[in-house]
């Protein structure tokens, strides 16, 4: 004989495995979704890369643009559009600059209104 009690928990135990089956088809939505965002930053990759390639064929982004092909959101991975390549200065430099900006001057002081001459 089912009492009241047993009424209730199996009215929980429906509302439960209702709840169960909706966080179930979330989780594989949700594990669809980021596959999906995966292969998309791969395609993105692939089509920036492309477009590179073909910039350094000779075509114009103008030109591409004319038929249809915009330029990626991102860009191929490498040097950034427009940088230069930079000495790398020496340590000696470097030291030289970093003195350079400390080292004292034979100019006044606010302590005492005297030249101080500069250390060699």
């Amino acid at each position: 004989m089912a009492t009241a009690v047993d009424d209730i928990e199996s009215g929980l135990r429906a509302l439960n495995e209702a709840r169960m089956k909706c966080a179930a088809a979330l989780g594989h939505s949700a594990r669809a979704l980021e596959s999906a965002r995966a292969e998309l930053v791969e395609r993105e990759r692939e089509y920036a890369k492309a477009h590179s390639e073909a910039l350094s064929a000779g075509w114009t982004a103008a030109e591409l643009k004319k038929v249809g092909i915009e330029e990626p959101e991102r860009r191929a991975p490498g040097r950034p559009k427009g940088a230069t390549t930079r000495r790398n200065r020496t340590a000696s430099e470097s030291a030289a600059d970093a003195a350079g900006s400390a080292a004292p001057t034979d100019a006044p002081t606010p302590a005492t209104d005297k030249a101080v001459p500069a250390a060699v």
